[in-house]
């Protein structure tokens, strides 16, 4: 999920080969940019597709001003990465993802707890 200038974004999930990743990338921007995180309209498109919970859902992000509050308040698991332009931004209460990891070499081992 990733939100910004649709053609923008698209060129940068097609250079990144995330498709080699993920079955879906969704830009967010494309559902109008009212849909822009936070909302969770487009995470709320995942969960009815993969019919699953919000708690069966573990998003990982690095900006704590839009990537997790919504999701928290939902029940979803949420993952923030210190690394990148937002490292060192500071959330204000309840904006900060449930989990923090310095880089996502560390990833591995959190979702195995």
């Amino acid at each position: 999920m990733t939100d910004g200038h649709k053609v923008v974004q698209q060129k940068k999930a097609e250079a990144l080969h995330l498709h080699r990743w993920f079955c879906k990338v969704l830009l967010t921007h494309r559902y109008g940019r009212k849909h822009a995180k936070p909302s969770t309209y487009c995470f709320n498109l995942i969960r009815l597709q993969e019919r699953c919970a919000w708690s069966d859902i573990v998003y990982i992000g690095d900006n704590p001003v839009k990537d997790f509050v919504n999701l928290n308040l939902l029940g979803a698991t949420t993952v923030r990465v210190l690394t990148g332009m937002h490292r060192n931004v500071r959330a204000k209460k309840g904006f900060d993802a449930g989990h923090r990891i310095p880089n996502l070499s560390h990833l591995t081992k959190l979702l195995s707890l």
